[in-house]
Order: C-alpha cells, then sequence, then structure tokens
C-alpha cells in the first residue's frame, strides 16, 4: 500500500515559500541562506521606509486612504512572512505530525475513500442517499435520512462572523460598497476645499 502524503496539498505553498526565503528547512544551500537573509532585510528597509512615509504623508484624504491600505497589506505580509521564519520549527513539526502513522489510513480501502474524500462536491451527499438500499431499512433510518437529506442539500460554506458567506460575490459587493464610500468621501473632501 502507498503511503499517503497528507503535505501535498501544501505543494503549491511550497514553492511561493521558496521564493519568499522561508523555506526548505534543513538543507539549506549557502547560496540560499545568503538569499534568505537578503530577502529578509529588504523586506524589513521596506517596511522601514513604508513607515517613513506613511508618517511624513500629508493628510489629504484619497492619498491617506491609498497608502494606508498598503501600509497595512505590507505589515500583514511581513508578520506571515517573519511568523514562518521565526516559527519555522514548529511548523516543520506539525507537517512531520501529518506524515505519521496516525494519519494513515490502515488499509487499502481507507486510502480509496481518502482519495474519494478529496474529490468531494457536499451536493453528492444526497445524491448518495438515494442510491443507498433505504427501502428494506427500519422507519427510524428512514426519518434519519430524512433529516440527512434535507441537511445535506445546504452546500456547505465558510461563513465570516456567522453572518455572511466567504465567497467571490460577497468579496466583489465588499469592495464594491468600499469603493462607492471612498468616493463618497472624496467627493465630500473637493467640495470643502
Amino acid at each position: 500500500m502507498r503511503p499517503l502524503r497528507q503535505i501535498d496539498c501544501f505543494k503549491v505553498n511550497m514553492k511561493f515559500w521558496k521564493l519568499l526565503a522561508v523555506w526548505p528547512p534543513n538543507d539549506m544551500q549557502s547560496y540560499y541562506r545568503y538569499y534568505q537573509m537578503f530577502f529578509t532585510a529588504f523586506i524589513l528597509l521596506n517596511n522601514l521606509l513604508a513607515t517613513v512615509n506613511f508618517i511624513f504623508l500629508p493628510r489629504q484624504l484619497d492619498m491617506f486612504i491609498d497608502e494606508m491600505i498598503f501600509y497595512f497589506s505590507e505589515i500583514a505580509v511581513t508578520s506571515k512572512f517573519l511568523t514562518f521564519l521565526f516559527m519555522r520549527k514548529k511548523i516543520l513539526m506539525i507537517l512531520s505530525m501529518l506524515e505519521s502513522d496516525m494519519f494513515q489510513p490502515e488499509s487499502e480501502n481507507g486510502l480509496k475513500a481518502i482519495d474519494k474524500a478529496k474529490k468531494f462536491n457536499s451536493q453528492q451527499l444526497s445524491q448518495a442517499v438515494y442510491d443507498c438500499d433505504w427501502t428494506a431499512k427500519s422507519r427510524y433510518f428512514k426519518s434519519s435520512l430524512r433529516l440527512f437529506v434535507e441537511r445535506a442539500n445546504k452546500p456547505v460554506s465558510i461563513t465570516a462572523g456567522k453572518m455572511f458567506p466567504l465567497s467571490l460575490t460577497t468579496f466583489t459587493s465588499i469592495m464594491n460598497s468600499s469603493y462607492s464610500f471612498f468616493t463618497l468621501l472624496r467627493h465630500m473632501q473637493s467640495r470643502q476645499n
């Protein structure tokens, strides 16, 4: 039985981690170590200059908002970069734990089930219930299946603050309303001048 590699889902991310000089963990050549030091110094210098720029920025609303969004995006990226850099051993421990025997399937059928789960779609659940042999089962089983089908008909989605789903449409609507508020503030500022 082939071993299941749980960390394969991070392969795309690992390419970016290598580019950003936060990966590979232990088998670094000397040139990569120099690249890592140079890149870290570059990121920190860039944030220092962005901070100075942000402090001495004229207090015009349109310039201030643009620079503020850029500045806090830079700070967020830098915090993620430094987290990867300083927490590397813990991240490696978590990734190696994913590869341990505890997370390996016990049989070939378990491996097939995991491969199918990777291709899973939440709407397929209700179809699977109709395909099972439910007619010869007990009344309790049938009523449980009805509840299961009702729950399975709701698509699985991630929600933010239990208020709205995280999707491209909600992101687009948030960006549209943000831009509308920004143009309103800009218009109000231009009327005052």
